[in-house]
């Protein structure tokens, strides 16, 4: 009859044995999710950055809990080898995901000011197209010879703006009417697209950029713990914070040094009488 020790020890190595499938798993359908939404690669397109970090950040869950799963398959049946390597071998990976995770950081920032510079410079590109086309109406409205070529002249919203019953006008008012409504449009055109982006589509991206910047560093942190080299007690984690309060100390002990004060002098020039008593003293 198997004692209770052994019993115990079959049970954790085959819960590892499991917990080490699901790991597996786990990372492959983050890799396969990953690889099948960025092909094609298109490194310099905004739109596939966009998607790249927003990949990262929805699928950014399932690598972390496949690493923690393969921690605990390792940490609960210690003498499997094989779990070992597989997890010395995948931590250069977890190292790897923590500064991708840091790097999405000054990447989505680079995207977010891409896409805002594109978005002014199709705004202003639109607006020149439109004055340049309002401003040749103009001159075609004030070269029309009669009412009926100006009619003709009008583009469909400007003739549903004036009414059938406008259009009946004579020449003079007619053509004073519609150069108020080009004018007009101009103007709301001046307001539509030299604005900058709209607000609504604004908030979207402020949000998206939001998330990114508070969430990767807290991914990067969750793999960063799980690297640990041959032999070290230490995580990459842990020996990244220790150094960061190393220098914050070191810089703290630095600026709290003062320079000695030299020998303090009154008004006349003259020094202290402790200090020309102790200069006395040596002369003697």
């Amino acid at each position: 009859m198997r004692s209770h020790s052994s019993i115990s020890g079959a049970n954790s190595a085959a819960i590892a044995r499991l917990l080490a499938a699901i790991s597996t798993a786990l990372l492959v359908g983050f890799a396969a999710s990953c690889l099948l939404g960025l092909l094609p690669p298109q490194l310099l397109d905004p739109d596939w950055q966009w998607r790249f970090s927003g990949l990262l950040m929805d699928n950014g869950p399932v690598a972390v809990v496949a690493f923690v799963l393969l921690h605990l398959a390792v940490y609960l049946d210690a003498k499997n080898l094989r779990l070992q390597r597989r997890l010395t071998a995948l931590s250069p990976w977890a190292a790897a995901a923590a500064l991708g995770f840091l790097l999405l950081i000054p990447l989505q920032g680079l995207v977010v000011a891409r896409g805002l510079s594109t978005a002014s410079l199709q705004s202003s590109r639109q607006l020149r197209q439109v004055d340049s086309t309002l401003a040749q109406l103009r001159q075609d409205i004030q070269a029309a010879p009669d009412a009926a070529t100006l009619q003709r002249l009008l583009p469909p919203s400007l003739a549903t703006a004036i009414g059938p019953v406008a259009l009946q006008q004579p020449l003079p008012q007619l053509r004073t009417q519609v150069l108020a409504l080009v004018v007009q449009a101009q103007q709301r055109a001046s307001t539509r697209l030299g604005g900058g982006m709209n607000p609504s589509a604004l908030w979207p991206v402020i949000q998206r950029s939001l998330r990114v910047l508070l969430i990767a560093p807290a991914y990067a942190a969750a793999f960063a713990a799980m690297v640990f080299q041959p032999g070290a007690e230490l995580s990459l984690l842990d020996r990244f914070v220790l150094s960061i309060l190393d220098f914050v100390l070191l810089l703290v002990s630095r600026l709290s040094l003062r320079p000695a004060k030299l020998v303090s002098t009154d008004k006349n020039g003259k020094g202290s009488d402790s200090a020309r008593l102790g200069f006395e003293d040596e002369q003697d």
